[in-house]
């Protein structure tokens, strides 16, 4: 074991047992041999999973990526995924919890799957501009480099020494 939790592993750990319930419909066969390759290593059919449960009885939003999904990279359906997850959230009025593990976009995929990050970030901008609380655990020091965080991500203010 490499020591690092797995997305469902991760969900498991801090939503209430047996609370977690999927939001993620089957994808269907790919002719990316990759792609064939880590759903059979996973047993996962894209890199981003997502659902919701329970966190100390509240419900709440889950989006976790599992690295060992070809590094976690996002390509155009894991990132359908996620914006779509992440719109239902706001949508639900839905605190939402992050945990990439990944630092990029698939770049097989080509510029389609980079594009799809435009997309991702509207979505956790609209969902930060509802009021809604956006939480990411940063899983790997990669990930801050790409997650979609939108504007004003900053956790601490801007403080002047001189004063």
């Amino acid at each position: 074991m490499s020591g690092r939790l797995t997305a469902p592993d991760l969900i498991e750990l801090v939503l209430d047992d047996g609370s977690y319930r999927t939001w993620d419909d089957p994808l269907g066969p790919t002719g990316d041999a990759d792609v064939a390759a880590a759903r059979q290593r996973t047993g996962l059919d894209e890199a981003v999973i997502t659902g919701e449960g329970l966190l100390r009885g509240r419900r709440v939003a889950v989006v976790a990526c599992e690295f060992a999904f070809l590094a976690g990279s996002i390509g155009v359906a894991a990132a359908e995924r996620l914006v779509t997850a992440v719109e239902r959230a706001t949508a639900q009025r839905l605190p939402l919890l992050a945990a990439p593990a990944s630092a990029g976009t698939r770049m097989q995929e080509g510029a389609m799957a980079f594009l799809q990050m435009v997309k991702m970030t509207a979505a956790i901008t609209r969902h930060k501009a509802a009021g809604l609380p956006y939480l990411v655990y940063l899983r790997d020091r990669s990930s801050a480099a790409y997650w979609p965080r939108g504007p004003h991500s900053a956790t601490s203010p801007q403080r002047n020494p001189a004063r």
